[in-house]
């Protein structure tokens, strides 16, 4: 199964979020700032990253801007998880090189990662189902 680092400094929502993960079936991986998430990142070689947008230590778009740019991992899929729900805050978001920009208000659904082979990036209130590669 996938593996997934997830990034997310609430911890009622990191551990509701790693909860719903685990019983879908997924290995997860979690960090509470950003500079944690890049050591876990860097250790464990996740196969997708949900990363919160503001986190303490290191924000999430500079974290994600981190992964993107090192060769051997710029094919890992970052979801950027956030509150806001401005355009602005999307565009930075897949300027940092998300695949997804999902707020928290959408109705996110663990089970339903991966079940939606390789899409292109997304705006706007959105599931972020189906970001897994090679997902059936």
């Amino acid at each position: 199964m996938a593996r997934i680092l997830l990034v997310e400094d609430d911890p009622s929502i990191r551990e509701v979020t790693a909860l719903g993960l685990r019983a879908a079936g997924f290995t997860v991986s979690v960090a509470s700032d950003g500079m944690e998430g890049l050591e876990r990142w860097r250790a464990g070689g996740p196969d997708l990253v949900l990363l919160d947008v503001m986190l303490p230590k290191l924000d999430g778009l500079e974290a994600c801007r981190q992964i993107k740019s090192n060769p051997r991992t710029a094919h890992v899929r970052v979801v950027m998880l956030s509150a806001r729900t401005q355009a602005s805050d999307e565009d930075a978001g897949f300027a940092a090189g998300a695949c997804a920009v999902a707020t928290l208000l959408s109705s996110f659904i663990p089970s339903d990662l991966g079940r939606v082979p390789d899409p292109p990036p997304r705006r706007g209130i959105l599931h972020p189902a189906a970001v897994l590669p090679g997902a059936v």
